[in-house]
């Protein structure tokens, strides 16, 4: 399991208390030491936060009106990600991708973009939090909506009992896997889906050679019918 994931993520309110997204006087976003913290308070910064992530990278990385169908997947990764961060980056500038950098974890239909987020407040211990998953995924819905979107509930299809028939090998060639079929989006209908997830990546490493690492991202799921 990868450094700074842990199955059962902190609270927002138990974590604002040393995580970047916690009131300081030096952020304007943020709210000040030198008054009490209310549930507004905290409503209000978690909030500011969310927009700032969808405004500065998740937003421009999805191109409105699309060309229907559209699928793409955004994988954000934190500047200081103790795994998925190349020899090569810079301790005060990392560019959005690296040349060869590719995502191995992911079919090449997820059309998958890596995004690099900058700024230290966008660190794992901040986007594992469920409450600002939750969040996001309602600023999120709520843009694709005003765009005249709707989003359609993701509902996990139910397991289902297949008898089996003892005329068929499991190695026969007819023989195949019982795969539950994808649910097919109307015109307009988005799905999103946004979580974290263990990714790989193909980096290059201090000696100019392509490696693979694997580490815990925000990715974030999108597709639209056409």
């Amino acid at each position: 399991m990868a450094e700074g994931y842990h199955e059962n993520p902190p609270t927002y309110e138990d974590s604002v208390r040393t995580d970047p997204i916690a009131p300081s006087s030096d952020n304007p976003a943020t709210l000040s030491h030198n008054r009490t913290i209310t549930s507004n308070d905290k409503r209000s910064t978690l909030t500011a936060f969310i927009t700032s992530l969808l405004d500065g990278y998740i937003i421009p990385n999805l191109p409105f009106p699309p060309s229907l169908p559209f699928t793409n997947t955004l994988i954000l990764i934190p500047t200081n990600h103790p795994t998925l961060s190349p020899a090569t980056a810079s301790p005060t500038k990392t560019p959005a991708a690296f040349p060869g950098e590719r995502v191995v974890s992911l079919p090449s239909s997820a059309n998958a973009t890596i995004i690099r987020l900058q700024e230290s407040d966008f660190s794992i211990e901040s986007l594992r939090q469920n409450t600002v998953l939750q969040e996001l995924n309602h600023q999120l819905s709520t843009h694709l909506q005003h765009l005249g979107y709707f989003i359609k509930p993701i509902i996990p299809p139910a397991p289902t009992a297949t008898k089996p028939n003892p005329d068929i090998s499991i190695h026969s060639p007819s023989a195949e896997w019982n795969t539950p079929s994808k649910a097919v989006l109307a015109k307009g209908e988005v799905a999103l889906d946004i979580n974290l997830q263990n990714i790989c990546l193909r980096i290059q490493n201090h000696m100019a050679l392509f490696e693979t690492r694997s580490g815990i991202a925000l990715v974030i799921g999108v597709e639209i019918g056409g």
